[in-house]
């Protein structure tokens, strides 16, 4: 609900529904933290989007050696949408 929501820019909604998500859940999934960063991105609230996101980076090497394959894909996905959240950061600023 909250992608769609977010996707047709009613980010209230959006917002809502990524909060209700995470409240049922027991513990936090990747897939949810990063919808809610995705609602902070588009709520301008780019620092905190990106500071959530790399708390869910796995960055220790010893760490990722223990991850499963499609683990270490999500983990990968998730660098590479930090480094493009700081490219558009840093262009945001020199734009300015």
């Amino acid at each position: 609900m909250s992608k769609a929501a977010r996707e047709s820019l009613n980010l209230q909604v959006a917002l809502n529904s990524v909060v209700r998500a995470q409240a049922l859940e027991q513990q936090p999934s990747s897939l949810i933290s990063q919808e809610y960063a995705n609602v902070l991105w588009l709520h301008n609230e780019r620092k905190l989007a990106v500071q959530f996101l790399k708390d869910l980076v796995v960055s220790k090497p010893k760490e990722i050696q223990k991850l499963s394959v499609e683990s270490k894909l999500k983990n990968a996905v998730l660098l590479a949408r930090l480094v493009i959240s700081s490219f558009t950061q840093a262009a945001a600023v020199l734009t300015y």
